[in-house]
């Protein structure tokens, strides 16, 4: 049986919560250098990008997460205006 865990992303803190959805408590937490704002699940990948806008810095920042380790993978720098990331699940 597959475990399911619940995704949190507080707009007033930097950082992304991943709690287990039978359990009430915080499973780890990942800290943003800039407030993450949007955030996009690829359930096939177990991928979860996270957009960090940088609010009048030149660029912005979407995060890699991997689902399985709660751990981020990749930073990618994106021109400003970064706010809500997109999955294409069909395409990868």
């Amino acid at each position: 049986m597959k475990s399911k865990k619940s995704l949190a992303c507080s707009l007033l803190a930097i950082a992304v919560s991943f709690t287990a959805a039978h359990a009430q408590s915080v499973k780890s937490q990942i800290s943003f250098p800039q407030t993450p704002l949007g955030v996009a699940v690829n359930p096939i990948a177990n991928l979860i990008y996270v957009a960090a806008p940088s609010y009048g810095g030149a660029n912005d920042l979407i995060s890699v997460i991997d689902g399985k380790t709660d751990t981020v993978t990749q930073q990618i720098t994106v021109p400003r205006g970064a706010q809500f990331p997109v999955v294409d699940v069909l395409r990868g």
